[in-house]
Formats: C-alpha cells, structure tokens, sequence
C-alpha cells in the first residue's frame, strides 16, 4: 500500500533552529522559585547524624518532628537526600535526639558502617 501523493509540503527539521529561551526578570509566585536553606544559628551547640531510612520529604519531616519535640533544641534541619540531620541546642541533647529518631521509626548507620 502506497501513500497518495499530495501537493501539501513537508517540513524540514533541518532548517528548524533552537534558540534558548531568555531569562526572566520576575517570578509568578513571589519567591516560590528560589531554593529555601535555613542557616543553623551561631548560638548553642551543633549536631549532625546520618540517618538511615530517610527516601522523601515525608519521613525527613516525621523526623524533624520528632526531634523538635526534645527539650532544648532549637532549630532542626533534615536533608533527606543525603540522609543528613542537623541540630542546634543549648546544651548536650546528643542522647535524646538520638532516642527521638529510633522511636520515629529510623536507625543511625553502624559505627564500623562509615558514619560521619
């Protein structure tokens, strides 16, 4: 079976040309665009711990929950993507935000694991 021929002419993807599209100036959504990073604040102590289990935002969130429940935290930031947690307090709460991640479900790495 033959295709008709027909007078209609068919385009040359040769002759097409990409050209980039231009920046824009301004954004629809007010910031909506720009990545969002919390900064740890420069009081009180600092933590990080890898955190086995973590594969999205939901369990990063469950986590970080978690571990504002402990008294004298002041600030906690989960990286789910490289399975990081952060955590600014007063004093030394290294035991309890520990106990608050194993009671949200989640496990640190073992020691001979490569742990941070």
């Amino acid at each position: 079976m033959s295709t008709p021929e027909t007078s209609k002419k068919v385009p040359q993807f040769s002759a097409l040309k990409l050209s980039p599209v231009p920046p824009k100036d301004d954004c629809c959504c007010e910031g909506a665009c720009e990545t969002q990073t919390e900064m740890l604040p420069e009081s009180g102590n600092r933590y990080s711990w890898v955190v086995n289990g973590m594969d999205c935002a939901a369990c990063a969130r469950k986590v970080e929950n978690a571990v504002m429940q402990v008294p004298g935290v002041s600030h906690v930031q989960v990286l789910f993507a490289t399975e990081k947690l952060l955590v600014s307090a007063e004093s030394d709460v290294s035991k309890q935000v520990e106990a608050a991640v194993s009671k949200a479900g989640y496990t640190r790495p073992e020691l001979g694991a490569g742990a941070d």
